[in-house]
């Protein structure tokens, strides 16, 4: 698996993130088979797709959180 796809499910995660992605949806993407995108991804990115959504996730939050008024039960 190339670097390129590597990027094209980091992409498609940032893409997506919103809508509850998942494993499957980005194999069809990428046209892998889930176990082996689960596999390249954490070989490459250095943590598993579901963790990385999760922080992803977190992260956005944050943001949220800090650049809006909204209280944090409606972010959640």
């Amino acid at each position: 698996m190339s670097i390129n796809t590597i990027e094209n499910m980091v992409n498609w995660i940032e893409d997506n993130i919103t809508s509850n992605p998942t494993l499957a949806e980005m194999s069809d993407y990428v046209g892998y088979s889930p176990f082996y995108c689960s596999t390249k991804f954490r070989e490459n990115i250095g943590i598993t797709f579901k963790k990385y959504i999760s922080k992803r996730r977190l992260s956005l939050a944050a943001l949220d959180v800090k650049n809006t008024q909204e209280r944090f039960l409606d972010i959640a």
